[in-house]
């Protein structure tokens, strides 16, 4: 089975490349960085799925430092990956949720950490760096140093960019999308190989019917989905269920109830405040079981967690990874609880585990495939 998988995926490299450079030329940016992490389902049957797609500024590596030690592998690769482009930075004290991102940037001569993005725009070195010409905006050695924010401290990108033509906003290309996994997840229609690798979804208006579920299953064909809102995260309305439970689980969520607004589990409790007047579906995988050693080699199905960078730079697309590990959910596959007591990341210590070098290995050469495709979708994104 991983010999047709590897020989499929060989063969969608080949036609993927072919042409790339030629419509990279269109990008709407002329260099960029961007630093994301995917979570995600492997096995070997259906290979890699990407559950989400989200900006490494707003998220935490505890698993990695779980697994890895202090201060983890991520945040040593983030700062090490970045000085291969440029050699100084400014951001702010409150830019990335890892601590230990902070901790590195604070103690690195090439970060400038500020207090808020005033104080970056009030500093005379970076007033001088931002307008200085750029030889060559393809070339990201050009520039004169590196913004790093969090895509809401910035009303403006395109403004920001347009004022400070020397300097790099990290992540001017994936901000738009920061904060609806509608938008992201609709980058992956965009290309039939990109497709591939996330599950079967739709989107859906927030309005429950008797045939609602219905249309969901014949649309998707699965046994069981996953029900997501489109703005929210850290798992807050992420909702995995049986075929035969989907009616009734819609329309206690949709239908807002006063129970529902008080419902313990913060899975359903988030539909009472939901404000979009969509919410996405998707075909549900699961990852191959897992024994864990601290957990006595309970059998757990994991999700994986991927740190990288993707940079265009004189119009090629590198990428880089920072670093991966499993995210436990809290329950083994051997206890009765429901499906997001059993599949759902659980995202607390010690619910981690190391990611065996050589899953690791096939799951960054699927990765080297569909990664490149969505950020070329970005980058070309008008």
């Amino acid at each position: 089975m991983k010999i047709k998988i590897l020989i499929l995926w060989v063969l969608l490299l080949v036609s993927t490349l072919e042409g790339v450079e030629n419509e990279l030329i269109d990008a709407t940016l002329p260099a960029d960085i961007t630093f994301l992490i995917a979570d995600l389902k492997y096995n070997q049957r259906d290979g890699v799925k990407i559950c989400e797609i989200q900006h490494g500024t707003d998220s935490t590596f505890y698993g990695d430092r779980f697994s890895h030690g202090e201060p983890g592998i991520i945040p040593i690769n983030f700062y090490h990956t970045l000085l291969q482009y440029q050699n100084e930075f400014w951001t702010t004290a409150d830019s990335f949720s890892e601590v230990q991102i902070c901790n590195i940037l604070k103690s690195s001569p090439e970060w400038h950490v500020t207090k808020g993005v005033n104080s970056i725009k009030s500093d005379s070195h970076f007033m001088r760096q931002s307008v200085l010409p750029v030889e060559d905006p393809y070339n990201l050695q050009s520039y004169h140093g590196c913004v790093c924010l969090r895509g809401r401290q910035i009303q403006n990108i395109d403004k920001f960019i347009e004022k400070y033509p020397g300097i790099i906003f990290i992540d001017a290309a994936s901000n738009s999308y920061w904060q609806d996994k509608y938008k992201m997840t609709e980058l992956f229609s965009r290309n039939e190989i990109l497709a591939s690798f996330k599950p079967r979804w739709n989107l859906y208006e927030k309005i429950y019917s008797l045939d609602l579920a219905k249309k969901i299953i014949s649309e998707i064909q699965s046994d069981q989905f996953v029900i997501k809102p489109r703005g929210a995260y850290l798992g807050n309305g992420v909702i995995i269920v049986n075929q035969e439970d989907l009616d009734e689980t819609l329309k206690y969520i949709l239908i807002k109830s006063s129970q529902l607004h008080i419902d313990p589990d913060k899975s359903y409790q988030y539909w009472y405040k939901d404000h979009f007047d969509t919410f996405i579906v998707e075909e549900f995988f699961s990852s191959d079981p897992i024994p864990v050693p601290h957990f006595d080699n309970q059998i757990f199905q994991p999700t994986m967690r991927v740190a990288f960078i993707l940079a265009y730079n004189n119009r090629q697309i590198d990428l880089h990874f920072l670093g991966g590990y499993w995210i436990l959910p809290y329950y083994p596959v051997s206890e009765a609880v429901s499906l997001n007591g059993k599949h759902k990341a659980y995202c607390k210590v010690p619910y981690f585990c190391q990611v065996d070098p050589e899953t690791l290995l096939e799951v960054e050469e699927q990765l080297s495939i569909a990664l490149p495709l969505l950020y070329r979708e970005m980058l070309t994104d008008k």
